[in-house]
């Protein structure tokens, strides 16, 4: 855990790491930023995306791994303004349709 912290301390701002730390929601959208390349939220179980929640921007997001949140449903706007994605990591969530918006997305290269 110090050894993470300290890693993401010295690249500072293109992550934004909030795993395994119970959130019951994802950041507020003021967290995560233009510059962001990767965001984590794996391990979070009691994580549900509110459907009211705007789109983050992070036109360079390259990463977004929300894997083991017991995630149900993800709102359409939700990837309206993260299309530079090449990985998303959704394994073992329990989502029933994905949204159209995903497929929208050309640079992604692992789902």
């Amino acid at each position: 855990m110090l050894l993470r912290d300290m890693a993401l301390h010295i690249t500072k701002s293109g992550f934004l790491v909030k795993a395994g730390t119970m959130l019951k929601k994802p950041p507020n959208v003021q967290e995560w930023s233009m510059v962001l390349e990767n965001v984590s939220l794996v391990k979070n179980s009691l994580l549900y995306i509110p459907l009211e929640m705007s789109s983050p921007e992070c036109p360079r997001l390259i990463t977004l791994l929300l894997s083991r949140c017991n995630i149900t449903s993800i709102p359409e706007g939700f990837f309206k303004h993260i299309d530079a994605r090449k990985v998303h990591g959704l394994s073992r969530n329990p989502i029933k349709n994905l949204p159209n918006s995903l497929s929208n997305c050309l640079m992604l290269t692992t789902l």
